[in-house]
């Protein structure tokens, strides 16, 4: 897959315009395919509402990654890096979660330890 724009390429599995699960998002280019792929798309506003519905480790690791993922996008842009559709790829979500997961076992460790 390409930009039109400026013929950046992409990786395969690289996930598109994930940051509308975590913030209010504008989509930016047009992105093209010169191969066949697949295309999963989820509803945002839908995923949000049922995170909210939800409570438990899993909800406390995404309000985590939500955090911690627009933390990343803001240091992008003040590093003078681009924001765009594409992800951040593999290596910084993998990164985010484990510092999301970090956060929630220190909750948890002062919770516990407080009982």
């Amino acid at each position: 897959m390409t930009l039109e724009s400026d013929n950046d390429s992409i990786e395969t599995g690289t996930w598109i315009c994930e940051m509308a699960l975590w913030s209010e998002w504008y989509h930016t280019g047009m992105l093209v395919s010169d191969t066949s792929l697949d295309v999963i798309a989820m509803d945002a506003e839908k995923f949000c509402e049922v995170c909210s519905q939800h409570s438990g480790l899993t909800t406390v690791i995404l309000q985590k990654l939500a955090i911690l993922s627009v933390a990343h996008l803001e240091e992008v842009q003040r590093e003078g890096g681009t924001v765009s559709d594409i992800g951040f790829g593999p290596v910084i979500w993998n990164q985010l979660w484990y510092r999301a997961q970090q956060f929630r076992d220190r909750e948890l460790k002062d919770i516990l330890g407080s009982g």
